[in-house]
């Protein structure tokens, strides 16, 4: 009878050492799962930091290259009033001088 006892608690001890292995495997799995989303998370996160990076530096190129544009036109239009308006100048001295001694 003894020898039995002695065989249930043998398999009791067995099987409480398994468990501890399976339970113990099963935190490292779970940490180890915990560790490779982390550098999943991380790298995303950096993938889109990058990219947002990248956005927002050709929008920049966009609205340097629009405003440019913008002020080169403007340029032009000023160009061309002052033009407009230097060959207007004789015509309005001519005017005034008439009217001072006329």
């Amino acid at each position: 009878m003894k020898e039995i006892v002695d065989r249930i608690l043998q398999e009791e001890e067995l099987a409480r050492k398994r468990i501890e292995k399976a339970d113990s495997e099963g935190k490292s799995m779970i940490a180890q799962a915990a560790d490779e989303s982390r550098k999943v998370i991380k790298d995303a996160i950096s993938q889109a930091d990058i990219s947002a990076k990248g956005r927002k530096e050709e929008a920049y190129k966009v609205f340097i290259a629009e405003k440019e544009k913008a002020l080169g036109q403007t340029r032009e239009q000023i160009s061309g009033k002052i033009e407009a308006r230097s060959k207007d100048i004789p015509a309005i001295a001519e005017r005034l001088f008439r009217r001072i001694v006329g």
